[in-house]
């Protein structure tokens, strides 16, 4: 893992020279980064039918992983918040489908709750409760760190297409 320093922070990860595109299709290949993950990374966008602070929220994450050529550990930490981001996400859907505020203990609606509630009320189907589902493990694990976790960056931008996909057929 990069050490940043003052003099190094603005130069590429070197953990991020070994990586490479290959497009399966045309046989094109050559290195990844940092023009063709900057063009793959911002051509992916939610739906504008997704509510503005969904939106801005998925900017951020999405520059996180951005910025993982000059910062390798922002791949990890941008996938993590792309999981807040869906839960962010989830949440409002569960709101504006009129989901109850408060639970008798703690006060909080948990998202495992949202979850069975949008499910019980048709508001999600079973694919989807157990997609999220999925999501919400994945947000409790990241979190919750007990160390430095690094993710490569080609499984990442599957994370932020899956999160797009999730987000979006919420938003229909």
């Amino acid at each position: 893992m990069k050490k940043l320093t003052t003099a190094n922070w603005q130069e590429m990860d070197p953990t991020c020279r070994g990586f490479e595109y290959l497009n399966h299709q045309t046989g094109e290949s050559g290195a990844l980064f940092p023009d063709r993950w900057a063009q793959m990374l911002l051509a992916l966008e939610v739906h504008d039918n997704v509510p503005e602070n969904i939106r801005g929220l998925f900017d951020v994450a999405r520059g996180a992983m951005l910025y993982g050529y000059y910062y390798y550990p922002l791949f990890k930490l941008g996938v993590d918040q792309m999981h807040r981001v869906a839960e962010a996400a989830l949440s409002e859907k569960y709101r504006q489908c009129g989901g109850p505020q408060s639970e008798k203990k703690g006060g909080f609606v948990s998202l495992w709750s949202k979850l069975q509630w949008l499910s019980n009320n048709q508001h999600i189907d079973v694919e989807q409760k157990d997609e999220w589902e999925w999501v919400r493990e994945m947000r409790n694990d990241g979190s919750h760190p007990r160390d430095v976790a690094l993710y490569p960056p080609i499984p990442s931008l599957s994370h932020v297409e899956e999160t797009i996909q999730r987000i979006n057929r919420l938003f229909l």
